[in-house]
């Protein structure tokens, strides 16, 4: 007569031999298997907590000036002047449409991008545009402007009031352009922009 072997009475056949033949006491007291990845996983998490420790910054505490760009709905993080430190680039739907961040060691000095009411949408982009060597950014137009804009980086010539040279992408057909991205999609070594405009491509 044969005897039907359930698969998973047989897998639990084979482990518990593996584990008479090397020993239970290589495994922790009370721990499964499955428990004691969690139990390292655990760990390794409260190790990286006791190392990385994060300090909250904001123009509301003094720690920079205030952007004073309006309703604030982008914001980018780069290296704007080549110098290997990031800096930060804010823009929204005021008089002053968008300003960057540049630290000096003990505080945040703060930069002139836009001052021409340009309504911009959530996103925005960088990408060297013109070819020189230096990030660029771009900036697409809000509910209210069908226009998508680029601004040409003016390393290493930067004024804190003075606005970059802006140059206009597309100026036609619908407004409201969201999460702007460059990328090379037909494999020609060149990159092309892609973006959300109300719902299309």
């Amino acid at each position: 007569m044969k005897t039907k072997i359930n698969n998973t009475s047989f897998l639990w056949a084979v482990l518990l031999s593996v584990l008479f033949i090397t020993g239970f006491r290589q495994l922790p007291v009370n721990l499964t298997p499955a428990s004691f990845t969690e139990k390292k996983i655990n760990e390794n998490h409260e190790a990286n907590r006791e190392r990385v420790m994060w300090k909250h910054y904001s123009s509301a505490y003094g720690d920079f000036p205030a952007p004073s760009v309006g309703e604030q709905v982008s914001l980018l993080v780069f290296d704007i002047d080549s110098d290997g430190t990031n800096e930060i680039v804010v823009a929204g739907w005021g008089d002053t449409s968008m300003v960057w961040y540049k630290n000096t060691g003990d505080s945040w000095e703060k930069y002139l991008m836009d001052r021409s009411n340009s309504h911009m949408a959530a996103g925005g982009a960088v990408y060297d545009i013109d070819g020189d060597g230096d990030l660029d950014v771009l900036q697409g137009g809000s509910w209210k402007s069908n226009v998508v804009w680029w601004w040409e980086n003016p390393y290493p010539e930067y004024d804190p009031q003075k606005q970059w040279e802006r140059y206009i992408i597309k100026n036609f057909g619908s407004a409201g352009h969201h999460d702007q991205i460059f990328g090379d999609y037909d494999g020609d070594g060149k990159a092309e922009l892609v973006f959300n405009c109300i719902n299309k491509l």
